[in-house]
């Protein structure tokens, strides 16, 4: 099977901007600037790449879907070779992680990823 992560909000980080913003512990995120959200690994394309911008995270909660303004916070990460990169972060972990099950050549493909 392939392990999938929740989109449920399952802990902030210590400096965390969208619970700052209000999203709270149980929080479903299901969209980013209007892009669907499927699983938690959907998440990081739509705000690592952004730092300093200000985003439209829609989640669900309590049965309603909520809209809410988040701005990514801007983290320098450096290497082990010294160079430095921005990356957008909004301080949010995965929820429960889950394995799917799959088809036998998904099966095999993931097989080979998971060996190397």
């Amino acid at each position: 099977g392939r392990l999938v992560a929740s989109t449920e909000i399952a802990g902030f980080a210590e400096t965390s901007t969208a619970q700052q913003a209000g999203l709270e512990i149980g929080d479903r995120i299901v969209a980013i600037d209007g892009e669907k959200v499927a699983e938690f690994t959907d998440v990081l394309p739509l705000v690592v790449p952004y730092p300093g911008r200000t985003m439209s995270i829609a989640v669900e909660r309590d049965g309603r879907e909520l809209v809410v303004p988040v701005k990514v916070a801007e983290v320098i990460e450096t290497d082990r070779f010294g160079n430095e990169s921005r990356i957008g972060r909004i301080g949010v972990g995965a929820g429960k992680i889950e394995v799917v099950e799959v088809g036998p050549l998904e099966a095999v493909s993931l097989g080979v990823e998971q060996s190397i």
